[in-house]
Protein backbone atom coordinates (compact mmCIF):
# COMPACT_ATOMS: atom_id res chain seq x y z
CA UNK A 1 0.00 0.00 0.00
CA UNK A 2 0.88 3.44 -0.40
CA UNK A 3 0.74 6.17 2.23
CA UNK A 4 2.28 9.62 3.07
CA UNK A 5 4.21 10.39 5.83
CA UNK A 6 5.62 13.76 6.96
CA UNK A 7 9.84 13.81 7.52
CA UNK A 8 11.47 16.00 9.34
CA UNK A 9 13.74 17.10 6.76
CA UNK A 10 11.61 16.50 3.52
CA UNK A 11 8.79 17.57 4.35
CA UNK A 12 5.24 15.26 3.39
CA UNK A 13 6.09 12.17 1.05
CA UNK A 14 4.54 9.42 -0.68
CA UNK A 15 5.75 5.89 0.45
CA UNK A 16 5.26 2.77 -0.69
CA UNK A 17 5.64 0.22 1.82
CA UNK A 18 5.85 -3.88 1.52
CA UNK A 19 6.23 -6.84 3.59
CA UNK A 20 8.81 -9.82 3.82
CA UNK A 21 8.39 -12.39 5.53
CA UNK A 22 11.67 -13.70 6.98
CA UNK A 23 11.76 -17.60 7.40
CA UNK A 24 13.54 -20.24 9.80
CA UNK A 25 15.26 -23.37 8.14
CA UNK A 26 11.72 -25.11 8.58
CA UNK A 27 10.17 -22.83 6.80
CA UNK A 28 8.11 -20.76 9.42
CA UNK A 29 8.19 -17.22 9.64
CA UNK A 30 9.69 -15.69 12.70
CA UNK A 31 10.48 -12.43 11.72
CA UNK A 32 8.16 -9.25 9.27
CA UNK A 33 10.28 -7.43 7.37
CA UNK A 34 8.66 -3.52 6.28
CA UNK A 35 10.20 -2.23 3.14
CA UNK A 36 9.80 1.35 2.81
CA UNK A 37 10.32 3.16 -0.93
CA UNK A 38 9.88 6.38 -1.08
CA UNK A 39 8.20 6.62 -4.32
CA UNK A 40 7.75 10.59 -3.97
CA UNK A 41 9.75 11.77 -7.17
CA UNK A 42 9.06 9.07 -9.25
CA UNK A 43 5.36 9.77 -8.94
CA UNK A 44 6.06 13.68 -9.71
CA UNK A 45 7.79 12.41 -12.78
CA UNK A 46 4.77 9.90 -13.74
CA UNK A 47 2.35 12.84 -13.09
CA UNK A 48 4.23 15.46 -15.16
CA UNK A 49 4.67 12.82 -18.08
CA UNK A 50 1.11 12.24 -18.07
CA UNK A 51 0.18 16.00 -17.93
CA UNK A 52 2.63 17.13 -20.69
CA UNK A 53 1.20 14.09 -22.93
CA UNK A 54 -2.33 15.78 -22.72
CA UNK A 55 -1.60 19.84 -22.32
CA UNK A 56 -0.15 22.39 -23.91
CA UNK A 57 2.93 23.13 -21.98
CA UNK A 58 3.04 27.20 -23.26
CA UNK A 59 -0.63 27.37 -21.92
CA UNK A 60 -1.48 25.07 -19.52
CA UNK A 61 -4.75 23.96 -22.05
CA UNK A 62 -5.25 20.75 -23.27
CA UNK A 63 -3.41 20.22 -26.45
CA UNK A 64 -4.81 18.37 -29.94
CA UNK A 65 -4.79 15.02 -28.10
CA UNK A 66 -7.22 15.84 -25.50
CA UNK A 67 -9.57 17.71 -27.94
CA UNK A 68 -9.59 15.03 -29.88
CA UNK A 69 -10.60 12.74 -27.52
CA UNK A 70 -13.30 15.06 -25.97
CA UNK A 71 -14.41 16.00 -29.42
CA UNK A 72 -14.96 11.97 -29.88
CA UNK A 73 -16.75 11.44 -26.53
CA UNK A 74 -19.02 13.99 -27.20
CA UNK A 75 -19.64 12.85 -30.87
CA UNK A 76 -20.49 9.37 -29.20
CA UNK A 77 -22.47 11.08 -26.33
CA UNK A 78 -24.93 12.63 -28.88
CA UNK A 79 -25.11 10.15 -31.26
CA UNK A 80 -26.85 8.31 -28.41
CA UNK A 81 -28.49 10.81 -26.55
CA UNK A 82 -29.62 13.04 -29.65
CA UNK A 83 -27.81 16.22 -27.97
CA UNK A 84 -26.34 19.08 -30.31
CA UNK A 85 -23.64 20.85 -29.87
CA UNK A 86 -20.94 23.29 -31.49
CA UNK A 87 -17.61 23.46 -32.30
CA UNK A 88 -15.71 26.94 -32.34
CA UNK A 89 -12.30 27.53 -34.53
CA UNK A 90 -10.28 30.68 -33.21
CA UNK A 91 -7.36 32.11 -34.49
CA UNK A 92 -5.68 35.02 -33.77
CA UNK A 93 -5.45 38.09 -36.16
CA UNK A 94 -1.94 39.66 -36.81
CA UNK A 95 -0.44 37.01 -34.32
CA UNK A 96 2.72 36.33 -37.19
CA UNK A 97 3.66 40.03 -37.32
CA UNK A 98 3.87 40.50 -33.76
CA UNK A 99 5.71 37.39 -33.39
CA UNK A 100 8.27 38.43 -36.66
CA UNK A 101 8.73 41.51 -35.09
CA UNK A 102 9.27 41.09 -31.69
CA UNK A 103 10.67 37.46 -31.64
CA UNK A 104 9.44 34.44 -30.28
CA UNK A 105 9.55 35.38 -26.75
CA UNK A 106 7.17 37.97 -27.23
CA UNK A 107 5.06 35.69 -28.99
CA UNK A 108 4.88 33.07 -26.21
CA UNK A 109 3.87 35.77 -23.64
CA UNK A 110 1.53 36.85 -25.93
CA UNK A 111 -0.02 33.76 -26.58
CA UNK A 112 -0.18 32.90 -22.87
CA UNK A 113 -2.32 36.06 -22.05
CA UNK A 114 -4.75 35.11 -25.26
CA UNK A 115 -4.79 31.71 -23.72
CA UNK A 116 -6.18 33.48 -20.39
CA UNK A 117 -8.16 36.24 -21.99
CA UNK A 118 -10.21 33.03 -24.25
CA UNK A 119 -10.31 30.88 -20.76
CA UNK A 120 -11.66 33.74 -19.58
CA UNK A 121 -14.61 34.37 -22.01
CA UNK A 122 -15.20 30.50 -22.19
CA UNK A 123 -16.69 30.26 -19.11
CA UNK A 124 -16.12 27.07 -18.47
CA UNK A 125 -16.10 25.43 -22.13
CA UNK A 126 -14.11 22.59 -23.37
CA UNK A 127 -10.62 25.18 -24.62
CA UNK A 128 -7.65 23.74 -26.09
CA UNK A 129 -5.02 25.40 -28.04
CA UNK A 130 -4.40 23.22 -30.94
CA UNK A 131 -1.28 24.00 -32.40
CA UNK A 132 0.37 27.55 -33.13
CA UNK A 133 -2.12 30.43 -33.00
CA UNK A 134 -4.74 27.99 -33.05
CA UNK A 135 -7.79 27.40 -30.47
CA UNK A 136 -10.43 25.37 -30.51
CA UNK A 137 -13.70 25.44 -28.22
CA UNK A 138 -16.54 22.09 -27.45
CA UNK A 139 -19.80 23.70 -26.26
CA UNK A 140 -21.93 21.50 -25.39
CA UNK A 141 -25.35 23.10 -24.46
CA UNK A 142 -29.19 23.30 -25.27
CA UNK A 143 -28.57 26.08 -28.00
CA UNK A 144 -24.95 26.23 -29.30
CA UNK A 145 -26.07 28.65 -31.89
CA UNK A 146 -26.84 31.19 -29.68
CA UNK A 147 -24.30 29.98 -26.95
CA UNK A 148 -21.34 30.52 -29.31
CA UNK A 149 -22.99 33.58 -30.58
CA UNK A 150 -22.88 34.92 -27.45
CA UNK A 151 -19.35 33.38 -26.31
CA UNK A 152 -17.73 34.34 -29.42
CA UNK A 153 -18.61 37.99 -29.28
CA UNK A 154 -17.42 38.03 -25.62
CA UNK A 155 -14.03 36.63 -26.85
CA UNK A 156 -13.87 39.25 -29.63
CA UNK A 157 -14.70 41.73 -27.24
CA UNK A 158 -11.72 40.46 -24.84
CA UNK A 159 -9.45 41.22 -27.58
CA UNK A 160 -10.44 44.23 -27.87
CA UNK A 161 -7.77 45.68 -25.34
CA UNK A 162 -4.18 45.89 -26.37
CA UNK A 163 -1.59 43.18 -25.06
CA UNK A 164 1.08 44.47 -22.86
CA UNK A 165 4.21 41.92 -23.20
CA UNK A 166 7.31 42.46 -22.16
CA UNK A 167 6.51 45.99 -22.19
CA UNK A 168 4.97 46.17 -25.59
CA UNK A 169 1.55 47.54 -26.40
CA UNK A 170 0.70 44.69 -29.15
CA UNK A 171 -2.81 44.91 -31.15
CA UNK A 172 -4.48 41.68 -31.70
CA UNK A 173 -7.69 40.36 -33.10
CA UNK A 174 -9.52 37.38 -33.03
CA UNK A 175 -11.59 35.36 -35.51
CA UNK A 176 -13.95 33.02 -35.07
CA UNK A 177 -15.92 30.05 -36.83
CA UNK A 178 -18.36 28.06 -35.76
CA UNK A 179 -19.89 24.89 -36.73
CA UNK A 180 -22.96 22.75 -35.14
CA UNK A 181 -23.87 19.18 -34.71
CA UNK A 182 -25.66 17.53 -36.56
CA UNK A 183 -26.46 20.43 -38.91
CA UNK A 184 -22.41 20.75 -40.05
CA UNK A 185 -21.36 17.85 -39.60
CA UNK A 186 -21.96 14.43 -38.08
CA UNK A 187 -18.08 13.36 -37.47
CA UNK A 188 -15.16 14.93 -36.39
CA UNK A 189 -13.79 15.76 -39.93
CA UNK A 190 -16.71 17.56 -41.44
CA UNK A 191 -17.12 19.31 -38.01
CA UNK A 192 -13.39 20.63 -38.05
CA UNK A 193 -13.69 21.55 -41.88
CA UNK A 194 -16.53 23.08 -41.56
CA UNK A 195 -16.23 25.55 -38.47
CA UNK A 196 -12.55 26.18 -40.00
CA UNK A 197 -14.36 26.93 -43.57
CA UNK A 198 -16.60 29.50 -41.53
CA UNK A 199 -13.23 30.66 -39.61
CA UNK A 200 -11.44 31.72 -43.17
CA UNK A 201 -14.54 33.11 -44.28
CA UNK A 202 -14.48 35.04 -41.28
CA UNK A 203 -10.78 36.13 -41.63
CA UNK A 204 -11.49 37.35 -45.31
CA UNK A 205 -14.30 39.47 -44.18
Amino acid sequence: PEHYINTADKGLRLIKASKIAIRDDSGDAQYLLTVLDDITERRRSEQHISYLAHNDSLTGLPNRTSFLKHLFDTLDDAAKNGNRFAIMCLDLDRFKEANDTYGHLVGDGLLREAARRLQAAAEGAFLARIGGDEFIIVLSCDEPEVTAGLIGERMIEAFKDNFEVDGHQIQVGLSVGVAVYPADGTDATALIANADAALYQAKSE
